[in-house]
């Protein structure tokens, strides 16, 4: 009976020895994979959404801002509906705990992003949305660039104002809530007292 005990146990121990690295190798080719499609979303994302990255410090996205037409609006949806059905396709049980936990909480920020364009319409129903669209605040709260070429990036986005309240009146619907009216106008406007005081010529 115990050399039977000694051959199951050395069986066991053979088939664990086999099974650990085929597992360990699963893990890392499920974390490789995740984190390909984590860095596609980033980086289409702040392509989407250049404002974010100059705040991130990515100054590769200095002077610009995101797109409001309608065309890269139905981009943008598309964009998130693709992500979010390539990270459901990832089970949270065969990824390391570190890209788990990542992946939860990437996939809670795409069904945000849906749920705000889909269900709240934030794009039809909210104008905060596009009046918040030209802040400068990242560009005279820090100084990670000269002067001049701030400067140029605030002119570069105050020169692309026109196009956002083109797109705020082809999109928004034509009754709104009155008190996102009221602040949108309030932030509207002191974003332009703002622009004229800083927009120096260079």
């Amino acid at each position: 009976m115990r050399a039977l005990r000694g051959n199951l146990c050395g069986f066991f121990v053979i088939l664990l020895a086999l099974w650990l690295p085929s597992a360990v190798f699963a893990a890392q080719t499920q974390d490789a994979e995740y984190e390909a499609v984590a860095e596609e979303y980033v980086k289409t994302y702040l392509a989407a959404h250049p404002l974010q990255g100059t705040a991130l410090g990515l100054h590769e996205y200095d002077g610009k801002i995101s797109d409001y037409s309608r065309l890269a609006l139905d981009a943008e949806l598309s964009r998130l509906r693709r992500f979010d059905d390539r990270l459901a396709k990832f089970d949270p049980a065969k990824l390391s705990p570190r890209q788990s936990i990542d992946l939860r909480i990437l996939q809670a920020a795409v069904k945000r992003e849906l749920f705000e364009m889909q269900d709240m319409s934030v794009f039809e129903r909210n104008p905060m949305v596009y009046a918040r669209a030209g802040d400068v605040n990242v560009y005279i709260k820090r100084n990670f660039a000269p002067l001049e070429d701030r400067v140029r990036s605030l002119v570069a986005i105050e020169s692309q104002i026109p196009n956002i309240l083109i797109a705020a009146r082809t999109n928004l619907d034509e009754k709104l809530p009155k008190p996102f009216v009221e602040l949108a106008i309030q932030i509207a406007r002191g974003s332009a007292d703002f622009l004229k005081k800083i927009s120096l010529p260079l």
